[in-house]
């Protein structure tokens, strides 16, 4: 089944019990707010839009609709049942109310009359239920996303192991550094603990000023271990 037709959910469009035809009003209305050019007045802190029904029968020919069905579709069944349409029902003939059986108000819509000196005019403005057939990208990507098929691993003694490169293992040097007997401990830049005049030099030089003086103590001596808390 397609998701979306005309940019709404088709699933909630069918719940809501819309034809094609009124999707395609809602669609077009939609689309004309978004474009900023429509007429529009506050009402109750609400935007509501002028509908020109010869307008909309103009824009849209593939309707082949009149202007008294259109506005029927606007305000019988895209719109909320009015708050006082069970008095307005009562007091019709007996073959209104017949014809009358068949509105749907589905709520997508709510509307406003403005009665001025040049005339009637209709307004109308979209509804939550309007905007919850609205596809959600966020959501639609969230319900399709898949879970991770890499279990997370917890962390122990058993799965961690020593890294003993230089580059990586930054604690190499300044492991168990500690102020003994005013002597200094050579140390990486990344320790400010020990107060000395090493403090601003790289791992590897590093390494190669501990290696030579070692080998000032002890001599050129292929087989001596390398001691990186070796003391100076």
């Amino acid at each position: 089944m397609r998701f979306n037709i005309l940019g709404f959910d088709q699933v909630k469009a069918v719940e809501n019990k819309l034809t094609i035809e009124e999707l395609m009003i809602l669609r077009h209305m939609h689309d004309f707010v978004s474009s900023g050019r429509m007429e529009s007045v506050i009402k109750d802190g609400e935007m509501y839009y002028w509908i020109k029904y010869d307008k909309f029968i103009e824009d849209l020919p593939i309707l082949n609709m009149k202007k008294t069905r259109l506005m029927e579709i606007f305000n019988n069944n895209l719109c909320e049942k009015p708050s006082d349409w069970e008095e307005r029902y009562n007091s019709m003939s007996e073959s209104s109310k017949k014809r009358a059986k068949s509105f749907k108000f589905t709520g997508m819509l709510k509307s406003y009359t403005k009665k001025d000196k040049t005339g009637t005019y209709s307004y109308f403005t979209f509804t939550k239920k309007f905007y919850d057939m609205l596809p959600n990208i966020t959501d639609n990507d969230m319900e399709n996303k898949k879970a991770s098929t890499v279990p997370p691993v917890k962390a122990n003694n058993k799965n961690i192991k020593d890294n003993n490169s230089i580059h990586k293992n930054k604690k190499k040097y300044t492991k168990n550094i500690k102020k003994n007997n005013g002597n200094k401990v050579l140390h990486n830049k990344h320790n400010d603990s020990v107060n000395n005049n090493f403090t601003n030099y790289e791992e590897k030089e590093l390494e190669s000023m501990l290696r030579e003086k070692q080998k000032e103590k002890f001599g050129d001596v292929q087989s001596f271990e390398f001691n990186p808390n070796f003391k100076i």
